[in-house]
């Protein structure tokens, strides 16, 4: 991590002071792959410590096409003259900028599962070469020139009907359920291999895929809802009689709360993963109960103060 902060320091400081010079470009270079080199072979040697690798020929193809795949991104990177291909195959997923690779290397590292972390290099790294050679190639061969060279007009803003937004929320949701009942059944798989092998490292692999979709679609139910809040915000605050400050406040609180019981399964789901002790587990899953009441008694007492004046004129109804 420290050395992604450095190396995006280095440049900064050099045309900060008009020092820049082609052996510095040259130089920062080459010690970036010396590091990433020395980063992914970390991960090796703690895959290799925790029992999850061994000196198979499978492995080795593995750790020797992630090395390789980290340092033709950056050749590639260099070499194309057309920088806005590169950075739209750059920009899109599995991201393969050196950035995000060392950070999930190091999120891996930390969870004991340094081999998923391998994997992702890998499988960025190639898929963004994939894409770069695809697309040179089109362009020499003639093919999709048009769609290169014209520029694109920009979109108009259109607003997704309430009606569609909830069919999506209700989509999204449906997913999720399946993600979490495919990912318990799983986890339950995976507890029947006591040994290390290659078949708990692809169950592994898979899981960590399904918690990312899981993520996912957690963000999607998220996002949808606080369109629909901020789309019958105007007519429930005019229902209600209530500032809009006031219902922005209770729906901020409403997606927190939902936010943190949606997050609730892929971060047990990511500890059981990484086999750590059972106190931990609880302990974060009482932190999140703890947060889950208190945000729900926050959203009640403002759900209360707002209806204070229909819940009085009930009562006065009722005592005459």
């Amino acid at each position: 991590m420290l050395s992604s902060i450095f190396d995006g320091v280095d440049g900064e400081v050099a045309s900060l002071f008009n020092r820049q010079t082609e052996f510095g470009a040259i130089l920062d270079t080459t010690l970036d792959r010396i590091v990433d080199t020395l980063i992914i072979g970390g991960a090796i040697y703690q895959s290799f410590s925790l029992g999850i690798a061994s000196p198979k020929i499978e492995y080795i193809v593995i750790f020797s096409l992630a090395i390789l795949g980290s340092i033709y991104v950056s050749f590639l990177s260099n070499i194309i003259r057309d920088k806005e291909l590169v950075a739209k195959a750059r920009n899109r997923f599995p991201w393969p900028t050196r950035d995000v690779r060392v950070a999930v290397l190091a999120f891996a590292i930390m969870f004991n599962q340094p081999f998923i972390g391998i994997l992702y290099i890998l499988f960025s790294s190639w898929f963004f070469i994939a894409v770069v050679v695809i697309s040179i190639a089109k362009r020499v061969r003639g093919i999709g020139i048009a769609k290169i060279i014209k520029k694109a007009a920009p979109r108009p803003i259109i607003f997704t009907p309430i009606r569609v937004a909830v069919y999506e929320v209700i989509r999204d949701v449906l997913f999720l359920i399946s993600l979490i009942f495919i990912t318990a059944k799983g986890f339950e798989y995976l507890n029947t291999y006591l040994t290390v092998n290659i078949s708990t490292i692809v169950w592994e692999s898979i899981l960590a895929v399904e918690l990312a979709l899981m993520a996912y679609f957690a963000y999607r139910v998220l996002r949808s809802l606080w369109y629909i809040l901020n789309r019958v915000g105007e007519i429930v605050a005019r229902s209600l009689w209530i500032t809009p400050t006031v219902y922005g406040r209770i729906s901020i609180k409403f997606i927190l709360l939902l936010m943190i019981i949606l997050i609730m399964y892929p971060i047990n789901y990511l500890l059981l993963m990484s086999r750590v002790q059972r106190i931990i587990i609880d302990f974060v899953n009482y932190v999140f109960l703890i947060a889950v009441v208190i945000l729900v008694i926050a959203i009640a007492i403002d759900v209360i103060r707002v209806l204070e004046h229909k819940i009085y004129s009930y009562i006065s109804r009722f005592f005459k």
